[in-house]
Order: structure tokens, then sequence, then C-alpha cells
């Protein structure tokens, strides 16, 4: 999964600068030398999407993956703009597993970020 457009700089911007976890100021000196640290970082790709999922909460988008109620070991998502409030209306897509369903949010995540940020 990859993030793209204004969600990519936003995001680097919230790692050095505002990320509740203490290693996003000691990546001042890598993002300086204009490499995109986050593949620098020495983290799986659970942790990067559990970053990625915090600062999509950050800015009032919810990131919600569940198993699907309608086929047992598959797994869906949903994303909202605001807590209970503007569900993004989407298909009920199934996934073979959480990993599946979390990058397939995202990128829907990053699409919703940048089109809000378009309107402005």
């Amino acid at each position: 999964m990859k993030l793209t457009g204004k969600t990519r700089e936003d995001f680097e911007n919230w790692i050095l600068n505002e990320c509740p976890f203490t290693f996003g100021k000691s990546l001042i000196k890598i993002h300086k030398q204009k490499y995109f640290f986050i593949s620098y970082l020495g983290i799986d790709n659970i942790q990067l999407n559990a970053l990625i999922i915090e600062f999509f909460d950050s800015v009032g988008i919810y990131i919600w993956t569940m198993p699907s109620l309608r086929v047992k070991t598959k797994w869906t998502f949903r994303v909202f703009k605001t807590l209970l409030e503007d569900y993004v209306n989407q298909h009920a897509y199934i996934y073979k597993s959480r990993k599946e369903a979390t990058g397939k949010a995202i990128e829907k995540a990053n699409e919703i970020y940048n089109e809000m940020l378009n309107k402005c």
C-alpha cells in the first residue's frame, strides 16, 4: 500500500512533527537528506499500517476492519469521515485476510483525503 499526493506529504510531516511515537523526531536528519524515510524505519507493514491509521484518525478519517458477517474467515472494511457521521458508502468487498482489507481501507482513505483537499 502506498500513500499518494498530499496524503503522503501530510503523513510525512505528521510523522516528523506530531507523531505520538518517540521515533518521529529522530527522522528529521533522514528527512533533510530527502529520502522517503518510511522505507528506512526498519518497521514491518503491520507497524506502518498502524501509523497510517493513526494519521488518518488525527485528520478525522476512521478506518474499521472487521470479520465478514457473510462469509466465515473473510474480512471487510468501512471508512468514516467523522465518527458515526458521513459514512463513506461503499460496496462490502470481501477479502481473504485482515491485512488485505486493511490495505484496501488505507487506499480508500488515501483517496478520500486527497479528494477532500482538492475540494478546498
